[in-house]
């Protein structure tokens, strides 16, 4: 995952970088380092992401009903 697509989905989850950060358990300035390309994204952090905008979903579609 580049850090064009970190920050994409990031935004698309309507987070900011504290948000994700702290849903993730990592610093702000962590999140903006990947954003940037500066820090590598492996897969732990790649499953972390998509986990927290799963469970995004599945709230919103809870509160739908």
């Amino acid at each position: 995952m580049t850090g064009t697509i970190y920050k994409a989905l990031r935004v698309e989850m309507g987070l900011t970088q504290s948000e994700l950060a702290q849903a993730l358990g990592i610093t702000a300035n962590a999140v903006a380092r990947r954003e940037r390309g500066e820090r590598h994204i492996g897969p732990e952090a790649v499953l972390a992401i998509r986990s927290i905008a799963t469970d995004m979903q599945q709230s919103d579609a809870t509160q739908e009903r």
